[in-house]
């Protein structure tokens, strides 16, 4: 499914309305709009790691280090393997004070640990 993109059937159907709801709003930068959205997608889909990666970007843009960090975590506990995710999720640890060194080391460990599984991953690069 990953490889067929943001727009394949499977991910369409089983992304929550809200989601594709927050999308817009997110799109159009109506940052609280798309917050209440992705929160309504997470709860309606506990599991959607997309939801909770997105509802992460809102904060990020607001500027809400710790919410951002969070949602973040969120996601990537559930989708472990996405580099994409894993480059915001640092971005908005850099901007935490005490987060920095946890941070670095827990990306720089995925990033090993994504070498050693595929070395010519074009996600790595």
């Amino acid at each position: 499914m990953k490889a067929a993109g943001f727009f394949h059937p499977a991910f369409i159907a089983k992304a929550p309305l809200d989601y594709w709801l927050g999308w817009i709003r997110y799109k159009q930068r109506r940052w609280a709009g798309a917050e209440r959205r992705f929160a309504a997608a997470v709860r309606s889909n506990p599991r959607h790691g997309p939801s909770h990666f997105q509802r992460g970007m809102v904060e990020f843009k607001r500027e809400r280090w710790e919410l951002a960090y969070a949602h973040m975590s969120e996601a990537l506990a559930l989708e472990p393997g996405r580099t994409d995710w894993m480059v915001q999720f640092c971005q908005a640890a850099r901007h935490l004070k005490g987060t920095q060194a946890k941070a670095l080391e827990f990306c720089t460990s995925h990033i090993l640990q994504r070498i050693s599984e595929d070395q010519r991953s074009a996600q790595l690069y």
